[in-house]
């Protein structure tokens, strides 16, 4: 179909002037997403079909789409389109059944290397009588066809009569068919037709001239009519009014289609967003620098990304080390790294991530590398001297300060241990027995370290029955005879 009007046959006319009442319709093609789209039962692709189904999509040619992708093909139903001609299918050798229905063929031609065909269903097309011989002139060579179906075409109700000459005609010419119009085809009714053959030669000359004739005086006129008809209404089984009725149907489809679309929220494209965002952070950073009187540009982290940063080498020389949790699905082409000596700057999904080094790293050997089994990226970069350590310098920095803060804060404890401890004792001894604690102090000077800081009054009589060690607060056993003797002499006075 199309615009041409100097096509032989009035179809071409006839469409020419549908093309006016439907000028924005366009009819739809065979392409590698409509197949894809049929194909969902071989998981998608397209090369190893051996069954396709593209009935009802608007079709109005059969493109080289199949014959250069669809070589298995065995099963291809084209049913209720608008296919004018069968074309493009001379690379289907595998081809064993064959629907066409409901089309707008004229012609039975384009079959020949079909030769392993079985079933042909030509249901309601318009093979007129004058296309008849040389139709099935083209389908004698296929010797597998056992299965035809050529009811509701024009050739079929023209020679309709008591006799079934139709019937007869084309089993005469057919002789490997089985069946014709789902009907078993009896040896009899074979050798009937075959007796039969001459006369219905004959008879179908003489039809098929009238049909010429009359399709020759009504050309001139069909633009005209069609138009006329196309101002009413078209009630007219004919190709050009099925192809008025499809094209209303596609452009119907289409508006559905394209409310649909408008609907649908509008698809991002991911990596054109992610080119604009890199070029647009790395202007930014420029423009800091400039601002900033050459200093870094600053620290951000946009994505709220985890990340840590290490050193590896000997003793912790060598390379800085980032590490980034990315998501594991994500696509490593909306990833963009830019090291440079003093930072290093990573646009993820449109969103910045620029952290300060610790050491000076030579940019030109820097390297990425992504996890399969993570995700995670890692950033491995040289040291331009590998002798800054600036990172380990730190961490020894703070662990040297925490260890003098814990050995000044037991030294503290410690004193105040003893003070508590020496307390006590010239409370119960008095000051004329410091020189025995002195002596004694030797021997118990692991005790000393544990004893509690309460400080006790004496006031009055003492009684003490047992020894108190000095773990326990106590004075310990060099000093009991002179507690005996203070106790005593207490008690006296008492």
């Amino acid at each position: 179909l199309g615009h041409n009007t100097a096509g032989d046959s009035p179809l071409f006319h006839s469409d020419a002037a549908l093309c006016s009442r439907y000028p924005c319709c366009i009819m739809a093609e065979i392409t590698v997403e409509l197949v894809r789209k049929r194909a969902e039962h071989n998981e998608g692709l397209v090369t190893t079909l051996e069954e396709l189904s593209l009935h009802q999509e608007e079709l109005a040619s059969i493109n080289d789409f199949l014959n250069r992708n669809c070589r298995h093909l065995k099963i291809l139903y084209l049913q209720n389109n608008i296919i004018a001609r069968i074309e493009n299918l001379s690379h289907l050798r595998q081809l064993e059944y064959l629907n066409l229905a409901l089309n707008n063929i004229e012609k039975i031609e384009g079959l020949q290397s079909a030769e392993f065909l079985r079933k042909l269903d030509l249901t309601v097309n318009f093979i007129d009588l004058d296309e008849l011989r040389a139709g099935l002139e083209h389908l004698r060579p296929l010797s597998h066809l056992e299965d035809l179906y050529l009811m509701g075409n024009p050739c079929q109700s023209k020679w309709e009569d008591e006799d079934k000459s139709f019937r007869s005609y084309c089993i005469a010419k057919l002789p490997q068919l089985q069946r014709l119009d789902g009907t078993d085809i009896t040896r009899s009714e074979r050798i009937q037709a075959l007796q039969k053959l001459p006369q219905l030669e004959k008879q179908l000359e003489s039809l098929a001239d009238a049909v010429r004739r009359e399709k020759a005086a009504k050309q001139p006129e069909d633009v005209g009519e069609l138009r006329e008809l196309a101002e009413e209404e078209l009630t007219q089984h004919t190709p050009e009014v099925r192809t008025a009725m499809y094209r209303e149907m596609a452009e119907q489809k289409s508006e559905k289609q394209a409310q649909e679309d408008a609907m649908k929220p509008k698809e991002r494209n991911y990596a054109k967003e992610h080119a604009e965002s890199v070029q647009s952070a790395r202007a930014k950073e420029q423009q800091q620098i400039k601002e900033r009187e050459n200093r870094l540009p600053r620290q951000t982290n946009q994505a709220g990304l985890e990340f840590s940063i290490t050193e590896e080498g000997r003793e912790g020389k060598g390379a800085v080390l980032l590490d980034l949790k990315l998501a594991k699905h994500l696509d490593s082409s909306l990833i963009d790294v830019d090291v440079h000596p003093k930072y290093v700057s990573v646009v993820v999904k449109s969103k910045r991530l620029l952290l300060h080094l610790p050491a000076e790293v030579a940019s030109g050997r820097a390297h990425a590398q992504r996890s399969r089994t993570t995700g995670h990226l890692l950033i491995t970069m040289p040291k331009v001297n590998p002798d800054e350590n600036m990172l380990s310098i730190r961490a020894a920095q703070r662990r040297e300060k925490e260890e003098q803060e814990q050995r000044k804060r037991a030294e503290l404890r410690q004193k105040r241990k003893k003070s508590r401890s020496r307390s006590l004792a010239s409370q119960m001894l008095g000051e004329g027995q410091g020189s025995s604690e002195e002596e004694d102090s030797s021997s118990d000077e692991d005790d000393a370290e544990n004893i509690p800081a309460a400080p006790q009054t004496l006031s009055g009589p003492v009684r003490i029955q047992g020894l108190v060690p000095r773990r326990l607060g106590g004075i310990g056993k060099s000093a009991a005879p002179s507690i005996r003797a203070v106790s005593t002499q207490q008690l006296k006075q008492a």
